[in-house]
């Protein structure tokens, strides 16, 4: 079977160390799914620091946490900064230690290559200053706050997650995860993000501003191995002239099978997957520019730019120069996580 290109995000430095800030009164999913994401095998040995402002705190949850490393007075080459959001932020904030957290953020922020908040993390950083003029989201009950405490940031409401620059922000548990496999597959590719979420049995969530709901990661919140294996093999060959047929073949299925597990799992058929996952794959080719739409046709599997005309009318409502050149939005929205 012929190779396509390699289909992957540009190369991007990936972290060598992860720092998590965990404030007295950590909430423990905000620390461990964020942890648990970005310190997979997968992703090949990340460093991770836990740091707060003494040696030992209490969680929430009641649990105690001991041996912590104090907060750096230089982050060292390619660090990432995750501000781990905690309960009863507002007290905290109002205290010499949140202040004094405040003021070491405002510093290490300047030194980290990336900056995530996990959900009342925001708090923090915006005592710290680094959210005025950037997007910004926290937990749903926590926006009211944050937009008195940051009345110069553009607070969204009803969203996972948000990027300005480098500083992410997310809203409430689960979300932090959601970010996170984000920032893999934009650092480590979507085949890595993919792999890490099936091992976590996680469902990639992002929504709404996401540029058409990128099929690489959609449709993947399903448990069935043959189906993974087998949109794995389109995503490495879209260009491939993939039949029903083929498609079965390739999966050890009868195309009847094929067509209902298709139906059952990720609610559409092969042809309408394999037209999304096309599509998506010469919108890429199309705003890296150098080939024409006919090379871009041909690129993705069809014999014509007509066909692909045709099939970004259905799914774009338009021709590909409506779409080509705009900026991606950056707010990724799912009511789910309300």
């Amino acid at each position: 079977m012929p190779e396509s290109p390699e289909w992957q995000t540009s190369p991007r430095p990936r972290p060598e160390h992860l720092w998590f800030l965990l404030p007295p009164g950590v909430h423990l999913l905000d620390l461990a799914g964020p942890a648990q994401v970005l310190t997979h095998q997968r992703l090949g040995g990340v460093q991770p620091h836990f740091i707060g402002s003494s040696k030992e705190l209490c969680a929430a949850q009641g649990l105690a946490l001991y041996q912590l490393e104090p907060l750096p007075r230089i982050l060292p080459p390619r660090s990432w900064l995750l501000v781990i959001g905690c309960q009863k932020s507002s007290e905290l904030l109002r205290s010499a230690n949140g202040r004094r957290l405040a003021q070491w953020l405002a510093r290490a922020a300047t030194q980290s290559d990336l900056t995530a908040c996990i959900c009342s993390g925001a708090l923090l950083a915006a005592q710290a200053g680094l959210l005025d003029g950037r997007s910004c989201t926290t937990h749903h009950q926590l926006l009211t706050e944050l937009r008195a405490m940051a009345p110069h940031a553009q607070v969204k409401e009803n969203c996972l997650f948000t990027h300005s620059g480098n500083l992410w922000t997310s809203a409430g548990i689960a979300s932090g995860m959601d970010l996170c496999l984000h920032l893999v597959a934009m650092y480590w590719g979507y085949e890595a993000a993919n792999t890490v979420a099936r091992d976590l049995v996680l469902y990639h969530r992002r929504s709404g501003g996401d540029p058409q709901l990128d099929i690489r990661l959609q449709h993947r919140n399903h448990v069935n191995q043959r189906l993974h294996q087998l949109q794995d093999r389109i995503l490495q060959n879209p260009g491939y002239p993939w039949t029903v047929q083929a498609l079965a073949e390739e999966s050890h299925l009868s195309p009847r099978h094929l067509s209902r597990l298709f139906k059952e799992q990720l609610g559409l058929s092969p042809k309408s997957y394999l037209q999304q996952v096309r599509l998506a794959y010469a919108e890429q080719l199309l705003r890296e520019g150098g080939m024409t739409v006919d090379q871009v046709a041909e690129a993705v599997g069809y014999e014509s730019a007509r066909q692909l005309r045709r099939l970004w009318h259905r799914y774009r409502g338009g021709p590909p120069s409506q779409s080509i050149g705009k900026e991606a939005p950056v707010t990724y929205r799912n009511s789910a996580d309300r």
